[in-house]
């Protein structure tokens, strides 16, 4: 991998990391609005337990800054 592939791969990782936080924040924000899991789940298109499970990791991670 060159030089550049690398400064390539590296910004397509950071806006992932950075796509992955919004969508956290949006999941911890509709669960103090009130929507279940399950609503979460449908809207974003995947389970109910990933859901659940990245809203306990987003909120301790909140808690604990």
């Amino acid at each position: 991998m060159n030089d550049r592939e690398d400064k390539l791969k590296q910004a397509r990782l950071q806006v992932n990391k950075r796509k992955m936080a919004e969508r956290n924040a949006q999941v911890v924000e509709l669960r103090k609005e009130g929507k279940t899991f399950q609503e979460i789940a449908d809207k974003f298109g995947v389970s109910r337990q990933r859901v659940h499970v990245v809203f306990q990791k987003t909120n301790n991670e909140l808690l604990n800054e």
